[in-house]
């Protein structure tokens, strides 16, 4: 069965990057089972994260075992993430099973100010800043 339960997340800033390409979820797993890399599972218990360090070390852990599945599949995920990587924010993943990126800012106007950067040099693509500070549950299996 699911079981869903509160999870603890600190106020962040975060840029949110969309390269306005499709991904199809099916076809990005079928590639992560071809190639077959799998990571520790998820943790029993949702995490409590008090500091937005300890949720930044937390999500650093989790990762996102679907990324190099769905960079192969669309290249724009991987530039989407060497993009925002190159602002040297506190932390930068793949939404999901993609297309869209993100990147953890420290502070809200470090989010602003990249995201403004972005879009003139990327007119086609969606970005936007965003605070984190609120998720209703964390689902997991029983």
């Amino acid at each position: 069965g699911t079981v869903l339960e509160p999870i603890g997340l600190p106020v962040q800033y975060a840029v949110l990057l969309c390269p306005n390409q499709h991904v199809s979820t099916p076809a990005v797993y079928q590639r992560y089972d071809d190639i077959g890399v799998f990571t520790t599972p998820l943790p029993a218990k949702a995490p409590l994260w008090l500091s937005p360090e300890e949720a930044v070390d937390g999500i650093t852990a989790l990762g996102n075992d679907l990324t190099a599945a769905a960079i192969s599949l669309c290249r724009e995920v991987g530039s989407g993430l060497e993009m925002l990587s190159e602002a040297n924010p506190w932390y930068t993943a793949m939404s999901g099973s993609g297309a869209s990126v993100f990147a953890v800012t420290k502070t809200q106007r470090e989010a602003r100010i990249l995201a403004g950067r972005l879009l003139p040099y990327y007119p086609t693509w969606w970005a936007s800043s965003a605070r984190l500070d609120h998720v209703d549950v964390a689902v997991h299996s029983a």
